[in-house]
């Protein structure tokens, strides 16, 4: 089974991310489930978010993860599950969460819950 962990920071930097997905992968892939992690942080929007200035290198990598995002969603029909960790942007409307409704998704969920709780919504469960 191929997901799709829509995840806001790069992969292994947040303890909430590690905690809800990071650290079932190994437990999931025993049971032949791959996650394709897709960060709305870049490792260079990583390094400057939290440091002071840099306005413009900050609005032009968080423009990037939007051009990701949009990028992404020709290829949401590819994946079983959709997982939404948080927030699928750091800035603006849950645009991104709507589209695999959408689209042709069969799976969709959003969760606060850890990933091994988590049960796939049919799109038509509504």
């Amino acid at each position: 089974m191929k997901v799709l962990a829509m995840v806001p920071n790069i992969y292994d930097k947040a303890p909430g991310q590690r905690f809800r997905i990071e650290q079932w992968e190994p437990w999931l892939a025993e049971k032949g489930v791959t996650i394709e992690y897709a960060s709305f942080e870049s490792p260079a929007l990583n390094k400057i978010i939290h440091q002071r200035g840099k306005y413009f290198q900050k609005v032009g990598r968080v423009l990037g993860g939007m051009l990701r995002r949009i990028q992404l969603a020709t290829r949401i029909a590819d994946y079983v599950l959709i997982y939404v960790f948080r927030e699928s942007a750091l800035i603006g409307p849950a645009w991104f969460e709507l589209w695999p409704r959408c689209a042709a998704a069969r799976w969709f969920s959003i969760s606060m819950m850890p990933f091994g709780s988590l049960l796939p919504v049919s799109r038509t469960d509504g």
